[in-house]
């Protein structure tokens, strides 16, 4: 038994522990490719199909009280004609459509760069921990003529690529697109409200002044 064996069996336990990060790691990116978008992005696709909805409804409506009575859409209320209130929550609701179409795209972006800056610092620990482990076996044997100094050599390397280049990469591009994907969610969500309420106010007056 060498004089460092249990130095030598800790640095191949953690070498495995990192290992299995890396593993882990890409199990994770590849869970959240196809179970969580799938999952979340349905309320976004439910409220493109509502604003769809919204905007067909609301024609068909606008064309009942175009047969019945004209006048009504011009009537002024809150110092503008009720038609304006019409057209502007249609805008919205437009508006709504268009950035849920982006949703999925933000969504798959911003995934994408988290998960694969974790990826980078899980290969990262391994590359800390596999460097000992070479260092703990001084007569260790590599294929093709390889040596252990050239070895270390390149997972120093390595190591300096993920921590001054890749990382940093992928975390200044995550929050990028993890802030434009907060954005358009954003944009999504008040506008189809604002939309929706515009509407509502739109058909509430028409009602009343037709009945009134």
């Amino acid at each position: 038994m060498p004089p460092n064996y249990l130095q030598i069996l800790q640095t191949k336990q953690e070498l495995e522990t990192a290992q299995n990060q890396v593993e882990t790691a890409r199990k994770i990116f590849e869970d959240t490719n196809t179970s969580y978008r799938s999952n979340i992005l349905q309320v976004f696709e439910k409220i493109a199909f509502y604003a769809v909805g919204s905007i067909s409804l609301s024609i068909t409506y606008v064309g009942y009280v175009l047969s019945q009575e004209t006048e009504v859409l011009k009537a002024i209320v809150f110092y503008l004609p009720l038609y304006v209130y019409l057209f502007i929550s249609w805008a919205f609701l437009v508006l709504s459509l268009l950035t849920t179409l982006f949703v999925r795209w933000t969504d798959i972006t911003y995934v994408f760069w988290a998960r694969q800056k974790e990826y980078y610092k899980a290969k990262k620990n391994e590359g800390e921990k596999m460097i000992p482990f070479f260092e703990s076996y001084p007569n260790i044997v590599f294929q093709e003529g390889k040596t252990k100094d050239s070895e270390v050599a390149i997972y120093q390397e390595n190591l300096k690529t993920y921590t001054n280049v890749l990382i940093p990469t992928t975390e200044k591009y995550e929050k990028r697109s993890f802030l434009l994907d907060r954005i358009i969610r954003y944009i999504a969500i008040a506008s189809f409200v604002i939309g929706i309420l515009f509407l509502l106010f739109f058909a509430t007056w028409t009602v009343s002044l037709r009945v009134l």
